[in-house]
């Protein structure tokens, strides 16, 4: 993966992670100033539009993630950070079809359904994302290999 397609990923998912931590606020934290509103905010239109935007940009940047990066390291039998990239990608499913249910669903109860399960895939998946990124890279780099809770053990030479 080329520094390109790691800055993509990286961009894609912090303005969809971002819009969407601050959508969930707007929804779940905040009270409307008028009693009849039908947002919470002001904003929380644009917000919401802002994270629909820039989902297929995420979706079409982990795609790549997958085509270049995962499946060249799984070929090659790479073992750093390989449990939490396992626990990324079957996530990122789940967090895809919720929030796209969420959008198509017109009965309250699969809404709320979806929103919830949407809420807590996404929640998991941006704290997998950093613990992925946080991990050490390579052993050769730092002499440990890392596991799944960031625990190293030496490398083999």
């Amino acid at each position: 993966m080329n520094r390109f397609e790691a800055w993509l990923n990286h961009i894609a998912t912090l303005a969809v992670g971002g819009t969407g931590l601050v959508y969930a606020w707007m929804t779940l934290l905040l009270e409307p100033e008028d009693e009849f509103a039908l947002m919470n905010h002001p904003l929380q239109d644009e917000v919401q539009a802002m994270h629909l935007i820039f989902a297929p940009f995420l979706v079409f940047s982990v795609g790549m993630v997958a085509r270049c990066h995962a499946w060249k390291y799984a070929l090659a039998g790479k073992k750093d950070r390989r449990r939490s990239g396992i626990l990324l990608a079957l996530g990122f499913a789940p967090m895809v079809a919720s929030g796209y249910l969420l959008q198509v669903s017109v009965q309250e109860n699969w809404r709320n359904l979806f929103y919830w399960l949407h809420l807590g895939v996404s929640l998991a998946w941006i704290l997998g994302y950093v613990l992925h990124q946080s991990l050490p890279k390579e052993a050769k780099k730092t002499g440990f290999s890392a596991d799944f809770l960031g625990k190293g053990r030496p490398s083999r030479p």
